[in-house]
């Protein structure tokens, strides 16, 4: 029996899984390790066969390739917009769930908060957006988070503009991208990308 690692964020796991149905199909006797975590695996030790990572790969000794991209956009509770008016993606006079200083460089989202929302507006600052999203269940204010993360919640989204994006890639190492079950594995993320396009995008395919 054959195994196949491939790692990923917590919050993209259930999609990788999704994408990986085919290839589950094809190799009945395959069988498939998901690693989820905000860490970055080391591939170059083998920790993973696969990563599928939020960040372009700056190392040279690994092979990537890019499967799609994240829209994200601004929600917020019922409870929160009741009696309140929204414009467009305009902040003002809004309490604003942000992020951490930490993550303006790395995370789209962080960064449009950074540049769009005046600093008093920002109420509460936030470890990622799976915790932006959580606040914002509460009632507390608005959020910027990956429409994926964001679909099926009771969420209202408040905006019609993708206000920031996060290109995602399949990362592995080169000498290993004729090997037929990561080449099975990887087709099939680039599916799931193209069949997902308006949940994953947050817009509808032109």
């Amino acid at each position: 029996m054959s195994t196949l690692r491939i790692a990923t964020t917590d919050s993209f796991g259930s999609h990788v899984m999704d994408a990986l149905a085919p290839v589950r199909d094809q190799h009945p006797d395959l069988a498939i390790d998901l690693l989820t975590s905000n860490a970055t695996v080391d591939l170059k030790k083998r920790d993973a066969d696969v990563a599928v990572r939020m960040f372009r790969n700056e190392d040279e000794s690994l092979a990537s390739l890019k499967l799609g991209s994240l829209g994200w956009s601004l929600y917020a509770s019922a409870q929160y917009l009741a009696g309140r008016s929204f414009t467009g993606s305009q902040l003002d006079g809004h309490k604003v769930i942000g992020y951490v200083d930490s993550l303006r460089n790395g995370m789209a989202g962080a960064q449009w908060i950074a540049t769009h929302a005046a600093a008093e507006a920002i109420r509460m600052q936030c470890s990622g957006p799976g915790a932006a999203l959580k606040v914002a269940l509460t009632g507390f204010g608005v959020c910027v988070v990956p429409s994926y993360m964001a679909a099926g919640s009771p969420l209202k989204r408040v905006s019609d503009e993708v206000v920031a994006t996060t290109d995602v890639y399949a990362v592995f190492l080169p000498e290993r991208r004729n090997e037929p079950i990561l080449g099975a594995a990887i087709d099939a993320l680039f599916e799931m990308f193209d069949r997902n396009y308006e949940t994953l995008r947050g817009e509808t395919k032109r």
